[in-house]
This record gives C-alpha cells, structure tokens and sequence, in this order.
C-alpha cells in the first residue's frame, strides 16, 4: 500500500487554508461568529415567545416565565461569543443552557401531547410555548455540537498538514 493516500491534494489544503487561519491555527473567524450569530438568532426568538406567552396568559409563573429566562441567558452569550477571547466559553455555556432548556420543556412537551389527543389542560398555549422552545434549544444545540465536531476535526487537521509541511 502507497502513502499518496495521505498525502493532501492542492484541494484540500486550500479547503483548509479557506477553513483555517494557519497563523493562529484556529478555525476561521467567520465560521465562529456564524455560530454566536445563530446563538443570538436563538435567544432572541425563544425570548420574543416568552414575552409573548406571558402577555396572552396574563400570568406570571414559573412555567411563563422559563422561555424569556433560557432565550435570555442564551442572547446574553451570543452576545458574549462575538469577543473572540470570549467565544468558546460562551458558545459551550450556551450549549449547556440549550440542553437546559430541552429538560425543562420536556413536561410541557409532554402536556402538548395530552392537548393532541384531546386532553385540556389548564393553559393550553403553554405546552404550545414549550414545544416550540424544544425545537429551538434541539435545532440550537444540534447545530452548537456539530460545530464543536468541525472545530475538534479541523484543528486536528491543521496539525496532520503542520507535521507534513
């Protein structure tokens, strides 16, 4: 068996050149920012719903309250992951505030169901509000880990040209 195999074509490495800054060995400043973007994009349509949720219900309870709290700790480290000193710190807080926010509207979800199959409950826009918060925080972090796959594979990457070069 050759070794061509592993030797990068000019495609790949100008694939990683475009992926990469080769000086500081990080990914792409753009790919970074595309992600604390979605982060805020996030936060700000789960907070949005919450505020909403809160004035259509005309209470204030635990479960109004819980959207505009997760939609806001997830703008806040959106907002925090455009500093690039703050940025993977913020993006992982953000992740572990998603998979919060998945736990916390599984009992909604749950009571979304009931309302499916014909069972009133109480509120009936709340089990809407945290279903709608479960696919957000689910589409958030699944996007929130496949970045953090692609940063872990592309820093490796880096590493196997460096050694080559």
């Amino acid at each position: 068996m050759s070794l061509h195999f592993f030797i990068p074509r000019p495609l790949e490495i100008n694939r990683l050149s475009d992926t990469f800054d080769v000086r500081k060995g990080k990914c792409s400043e753009q790919y970074e920012v595309l992600v604390a973007k979605l982060t805020i994009v996030t936060g700000v349509s789960i907070v949005l719903l919450g505020v909403i949720l809160i004035f259509l219900i005309n209470t204030v309870s635990i479960k109004t309250v819980t959207p505009a709290l997760i939609g806001l700790s997830l703008l806040f480290m959106g907002l925090l992951a455009l500093r690039e000193s703050w940025r993977p710190h913020a993006l992982h807080v953000a992740g572990f505030v998603a998979m919060f926010g998945i736990i916390c509207s599984l009992g909604t979800l749950w009571q979304f169901f009931l309302l499916l199959f014909g069972e009133a409950p109480q509120y009936t826009l709340v089990p809407i509000a945290g279903t709608v918060v479960f696919l957000l925080c689910t589409i958030f972090l699944i996007f929130a880990i496949r970045s953090f796959i692609h940063a872990r594979q592309a820093k490796k990457s880096l590493e196997r040209l460096r050694r080559m070069l």
